[in-house]
């Protein structure tokens, strides 16, 4: 039995690649070649937000940009990068700090040696696009005048839910952001928002961007490493977050409003490993480290005091699913937890709420399958060794808390395959 989902993937995961970026031509975003030994790629990551913002100053222009630079450069963690570029804010010491915590946790999800990109920045002879102004807009666009408190970057999952009900909790009125990627579950993610925001009176807004090329389920892992094969890695890529930071900020800038909340649990924000002699932010931007030279970089682009914030950050994933358990089950019945379709049953989102409700006797969410009868499971194969640290497993503690409590309740058969390997290996 394998005893570890890490995948080596070897030096074509970081080896002799270089990734040319520049300026998407007509709006926010960039343009893309990726090369290595093997192959060319040409794409693109574009996003329009004007429905909302109308056009975009100089700074958030350069500031959206370069934000989904990060995501490109995430994805393809090539180890030369050119940017042609005419931004500040690819040039900042907080953008290469945060490309470095990005890089720093591939190479430990890879298990391969940590490694830097070379970077360099030359003049751009293009022009931005139409959407450019040299002044600062001063209008937001959306159909409620009301002063916010916050900007809610909001996915329809469990833990933005819960920030959002935190937030109404305090009496405070957020502005929900919903930024959505041509993935699997797009669709699922976007239904899951909607009901919850309406069911709760929460405004919401939507922005979607593209990547072309982006892996799919069975994506070739030499191509697309930290994703590999279905279902064993996010089909999210973790930029997303910056992404999504950065959009909010600047919407937070044109409203007055003075903070950006997000669904950061307290594993995510205290996650840390230490990987060949350094500290590695398992949740990278999600960290507190991550949090806070992100923050400190959209302050600078946009010379604005924005906050960056998570209304859960004291709540572990287990007392989370609970409470939504116990006194919101109507609106966990609506959240999308799963990292790639509807009930996957193999991811660990998944595996971590399926767990939590057989702990619990309560079954808000009713799952296809029982996740404990696949022997294949690699993330149960993880959980259930004991040589594993919690925080070196995703929704480590978590997981092996209520497998513990399911075997002390004693309800559970010879079909629940993992139990009987807990019993035999975790306890």
């Amino acid at each position: 039995m394998k005893s570890t989902q890490q995948i080596n993937y070897g030096l074509s995961f970081h080896g002799n690649s270089i990734l040319y970026a520049k300026h998407h031509p007509k709006i926010p975003g960039v343009e893309f070649q990726f090369f290595d030994n093997e192959r060319s790629l040409k794409g693109s990551l574009a996003i329009d937000i004007y429905h909302y913002t109308g056009k975009l100053n100089k700074n958030e222009y350069d500031l959206i940009s370069t934000a989904a630079l990060l995501v490109v450069v995430g994805l393809f963690i090539p180890s030369s990068i050119v940017i042609e570029w005419d931004s500040e804010a690819a040039r900042y010491n907080e953008f290469i700090k945060i490309l470095q915590i990005l890089y720093d946790v591939r190479a430990y999800c890879a298990k391969i040696p940590l490694f830097s990109p070379t970077i360099t920045i030359q003049p751009s002879n293009s022009k931005v696009g139409s959407g450019y102004s040299e002044k600062t807009p001063g209008y937001l666009r959306f159909p409620n005048n009301s002063i916010f408190s916050h900007v809610l970057l909001f996915s329809g999952g469990i833990d933005s839910t819960y920030s959002m009900l935190r937030l109404l909790e305090e009496g405070q009125k957020p502005l929900a952001l919903f930024l959505g990627i041509n993935t699997d579950t797009i669709d699922l993610e976007w239904k899951a928002a909607h009901k919850i925001s309406a069911d709760l009176g929460i405004e919401l807004l939507r922005c979607d961007f593209q990547i072309e090329g982006f892996p799919k389920k069975g994506a070739d892992p030499t191509l697309w490493p930290q994703f590999g094969q279905f279902p064993y890695y996010n089909s999210i890529p973790h930029g997303r977050d910056i992404l999504s930071a950065t959009i909010a900020s600047i919407i937070a800038k044109r409203l007055n409003c003075l903070y950006v909340a997000f669904g950061q649990e307290k594993e995510s924000r205290e996650k840390v490993i230490l990987y060949h002699g350094r500290k590695i932010f398992r949740h990278d931007i999600e960290s507190y480290y991550g949090n806070k030279i992100l923050n400190l970089w959209l302050n600078r682009c946009l010379d604005y005091k924005i906050q960056l914030v998570s209304p859960i950050e004291s709540f572990t994933i287990e007392e989370i699913r609970l409470d939504m358990i116990n006194n919101y089950p109507d609106i966990l019945s609506a959240t999308q937890s799963c990292f790639w379709e509807r009930l996957c049953c193999k991811c660990v989102k998944c595996i971590s709420l399926y767990l939590i409700q057989r702990a619990t006797g309560i079954n808000i969410v009713q799952f296809p399958i029982n996740p404990l009868t696949d022997p294949n499971n690699l993330d149960l194969a993880d959980a259930v060794n004991s040589k594993i640290p919690d925080n070196e497993i995703g929704y480590g503690a978590q997981i092996r808390n209520t497998i513990k409590k399911i075997i002390r309740s004693g309800k559970y058969g010879n079909e629940d395959y993992w139990i009987q390997r807990a019993i035999e290996n975790l306890l």
